[in-house]
């Protein structure tokens, strides 16, 4: 059986097809490169924008700290200066002055005085019990 094409047309068919191929092979190298351009940008974009984050949570969490150490080295001074001056008053008077004190502060406030005496004998019945 003969081929109603020749030969000098066969090869020509396979010519085009393969250029064909080889155009469309090109394009589609072309457009995997620009994806993964793309991608990489992305995943650059990404990295920036998490060490960024991470920068100003760091900094956040750095400002919280300073600030939570201010407030406890405020808290620490007033604490000194208020047992200091507890001192400076207990140099200054004498037992029977410090009853007295301490008979007219339970007269002029009976509630805070009781919750302070229960707080004393919780912390003292606390601290015999551990000693057993």
């Amino acid at each position: 059986m003969t081929s109603p094409y020749n030969e000098r047309d066969l090869g020509t068919a396979r010519d085009h097809d393969q250029n064909l191929a080889g155009i469309d092979t090109g394009a589609l190298g072309d457009l995997a490169n620009q994806t993964v351009h793309r991608a990489e940008r992305a995943v650059e974009g990404a990295f920036e924008s998490a060490a960024h984050e991470a920068g100003r949570l760091g900094q956040t969490a750095a400002d919280r700290a300073r600030s939570a150490a201010d407030a406890a080295k405020n808290a620490t001074k007033r604490v000194q200066r208020g047992l200091s001056h507890g001192a400076d008053w207990v140099k200054q008077h004498d037992a029977s002055e410090m009853w007295d004190e301490m008979q007219g502060l339970a007269r002029r406030h009976p509630g805070k005085s009781m919750l302070a005496v229960a707080a004393v004998g919780f912390l003292v019945g606390r601290s015999l019990r551990r000693s057993r």
